[in-house]
């Protein structure tokens, strides 16, 4: 596992250590293709855009932090570690029968209501919906995420 470091001058967040072989996911792109120089981290590295999504999977910290994620984890490394959004059963995959499945019975629930569940409420309206909801997960079932 790398280190993130932010450049408080432009706030974008570096790979400490990594030389881009080792299966992990982006941030992953030394502008001279060796390894971090942490002598010369400005020159060396190539900017990666990852701002305000400290694991750069997609989801903003605030997102993540909404829905009960771990915005510094991209992927699970067990079921009960909420990493990836997408991944309501922490599989590491997403699916219809563990993800999906899960707004069974919730359409339509606010804070407040039985059913709530703010892990589901992606687009951040306080209802859950297909329309806010659940077609975020059009063209992403499959997708799966390693560590």
């Amino acid at each position: 596992m790398h280190e993130y470091h932010a450049n408080s001058e432009n706030n974008v967040f570096l790979r400490d250590g990594g030389d881009c072989t080792d299966g992990d996911r982006y941030p992953c792109a030394p502008a001279s293709g060796g390894p971090y120089d942490p002598q010369n981290w400005g020159a060396d590295w190539a900017r990666i855009f990852c701002i305000d999504d400290t694991d750069c999977d997609g989801w903003t910290d605030d997102e993540e932090s909404y829905v009960g994620t771990d915005s510094w984890d991209a992927c699970p490394d067990g079921p009960s570690d909420a990493a990836w959004p997408l991944d309501i059963d922490n599989s590491r995959d997403i699916d219809v029968t563990g993800d999906v499945f899960e707004y069974v019975g919730r359409i339509g629930a606010t804070p407040g209501s039985p059913n709530w569940w703010q892990r589901l409420d992606f687009d951040q309206d306080r209802a859950i919906s297909v329309t806010g909801d659940v077609f975020i997960y059009v063209g992403k079932i499959g997708a799966s995420c390693t560590n």
